[in-house]
């Protein structure tokens, strides 16, 4: 519903017409519009950009950047995209936002870099929290510029500029993550 009307036309009264139920059901579950919309917004986002298991840092890094471009360029990311804008107006939804929205998505890319680490094939001191940022900043970036720019050739090269700062070489393997 809130692809079709917009963060700030979105209701709880609307949600819940639609979804035939009374009001308080719906604020049972969700005390207010920020923590329904952030919910709804992670969710979709993870059916988008799912934890990859590759068994390769490559290929997990790969399809991570993938899942992250399908998402900026679906309908929910653009309404992820005003929801961002919004909640620099509104304290309670950025606090919303970094609470389920980014610390969830870090439990992914931190789940790719442990699982990695496993593997040995990190770098030794590797700020784990930087590369997720460093990910989702360029693909938003490159999406907010225009998505014509979210192409294979994109993919490729960021998976490449990744690759060079994340990955081990033999006299730096260790599993130790910060």
């Amino acid at each position: 519903m809130i692809t079709e009307v917009g963060y700030s036309a979105l209701s709880i009264e609307a949600v819940a017409a639609r979804a035939r139920v009374g009001k308080a059901t719906v604020y049972r579950w969700w005390p207010r519009k920020v923590d329904l919309v952030v919910e709804a917004l992670h969710d979709s986002a993870l059916e988008l950009v799912p934890e990859p298991d590759t068994g390769s840092l490559r290929d997990d890094v790969r399809e991570l950047i993938e899942g992250l471009v399908a998402l900026v360029s679906s309908p929910v990311g653009q309404v992820l995209a005003e929801v961002w804008s919004e909640s620099e107006r509104s304290p309670e939804l950025k606090a919303a936002l970094e609470r389920v929205f980014l610390t969830r998505r870090r439990q992914v890319s931190r789940g790719v870099l442990d699982k990695a680490a496993k593997r040995l094939e990190v770098s030794e001191g590797l700020d784990i929290d930087l590369v997720s940022e460093v990910v989702v900043a360029a693909v938003f970036y490159r999406a907010k510029m225009g998505n014509e720019g979210l192409g294979k050739e994109f993919i490729d090269s960021l998976t490449d500029l990744l690759m060079s700062g994340i990955a081990a070489n033999a006299s730096t393997m260790t599993r130790n993550l910060r």
